[in-house]
């Protein structure tokens, strides 16, 4: 898990850039770890294509605006324990398989050493979108 909270209004940028940025640095991230990432117009988070061309969520976002702050955040599955998420629906997508960095490249990531990367390359990215000055 990893919370986050950005400020829009100082940052200069939207809502809308805020989740495309976080989207997209992990996507780049996950690309650097050897995962084939992608998003899914209309739903939040990253996703990778299995070998029958069916999604499985390896990243879930989710951000609460106040006043142009975010709260909350988003949660990267590093792990390979996905067993939990067979009782439930994950981000209210039915059916919705989850998989993990762990299982897509068989190595096992921890928390502690891969998020300071993860973070660095979601800040490089939401930096493109911010205002320049």
């Amino acid at each position: 898990m990893v919370y986050m909270f950005i400020d829009t209004r100082v940052l200069g940028i939207r809502i809308r850039d805020v989740v495309k940025s976080i989207e997209q640095g992990l996507i780049n991230w996950l690309r650097g770890e050897g995962v084939k990432a992608e998003c899914v117009c209309g739903s939040p988070g990253v996703y990778v294509r299995n070998p029958d061309s069916s999604l499985a969520k390896i990243a879930a976002i989710g951000l609460n605006f106040s006043k142009g702050v975010s709260m909350h955040g988003l949660a990267l599955y590093l792990l390979s324990d996905s067993e939990p998420f067979e009782l439930i629906d994950p981000c209210g997508v039915k059916g919705a398989e989850v998989t993990s960095v762990q299982k897509q490249v068989c190595k096992i990531y921890l928390p502690e050493e891969s998020y300071p990367k993860v973070v660095e390359s979601i800040w490089e990215t939401l930096s493109l979108h911010c205002k320049k000055g």
